[in-house]
């Protein structure tokens, strides 16, 4: 329903009424286990569906209020870095750690005004986690997770049942230049150049797989094999792969789901 924040009068009448009694119904036969209840939605046919267009369903419902297609949307802010980490393989899966980094380097004291504190650096250990086991601190303090404040990430204090999803110029800049992806985009790169075994084609097709979840088009062979090949001319073999790495993660294609 479009006012997932207002189940009352004043809020607009859910598209799928039945739906909502079928979903509550199966919540109490799961014993309340919100996760299973939510593997069964994501293995249905209709979380499945594509965002094709469709003529006649399109005629009839042109807001798509009865789902017959799949919406296409930008990944949230948290997605987007767990999914950058996992292609480059820097992603660590373990779970947990601290609150609130304070042993770490550049620590904020507590009580210091933060227009004054310096940029707090996460440890080691704890920095390719998953980003929801990251301390939420203020805008100003955590670099490291720059792609929170600039994708949407909700405030943590209020309730949001829709998060906002804007597009703004900065997020574009942030995609170019942001150190984060600069280094990410090096580590794949180095990844797929230290075997020696796979050739140019080999290493555009494992790449794209993993970063796209979709086989290599010949276009994209064609579009990654010239670009290589001009780059490496001015900036070697190394540097010509990270920007192309560089170049994927900041594209539509990856930073959208259909």
């Amino acid at each position: 329903m479009a006012s997932v924040d207002n189940f009352g009068l004043l809020g607009e009448r859910p598209s799928h009424p039945e739906l909502l009694d079928h979903l509550a119904l199966r919540l109490q036969d799961l014993d309340w286990s919100v996760k299973s209840l939510i593997r069964e939605i994501v293995l249905s046919r209709t979380y499945g569906l594509a965002a094709s267009h469709g003529e006649r369903a399109a005629a009839a419902d042109p807001e798509n209020r009865f789902l017959w297609r799949s919406r296409r949307r930008r990944l949230e802010a948290e997605t987007i870095r767990d999914a950058v980490l996992f292609v480059s393989g820097s992603l660590d899966f373990r779970g947990g750690g601290p609150s609130l980094p304070l042993n770490s380097r550049g620590s904020v004291r507590m009580g210091q005004p933060p227009l004054l504190a310096p940029k707090l650096e996460l440890d080691d250990s704890v920095r390719f986690r998953r980003t929801i086991y990251l301390p939420t601190l203020r805008k100003s303090q955590l670099a490291e997770v720059d792609v929170l404040n600039l994708f949407d990430f909700p405030d943590p204090n209020t309730v949001k049942g829709n998060r906002d999803v804007t597009t703004v110029p900065t997020q574009a800049l942030y995609l170019m230049n942001s150190p984060f992806l600069i280094e990410q985009s090096r580590a794949v790169a180095q990844a797929l150049l230290a075997d020696n075994g796979l050739t140019e084609e080999q290493r555009v097709r494992t790449f794209l797989l993993r970063a796209l979840g979709r086989p290599t088009s010949d276009s994209d062979l064609q579009r990654a094999t010239s670009f290589l090949r001009d780059t490496e001319a001015g900036f070697g073999q190394a540097e010509a792969w990270a920007r192309y790495c560089h170049a994927v993660f900041a594209s539509s294609e990856f930073m959208f789901r259909s």
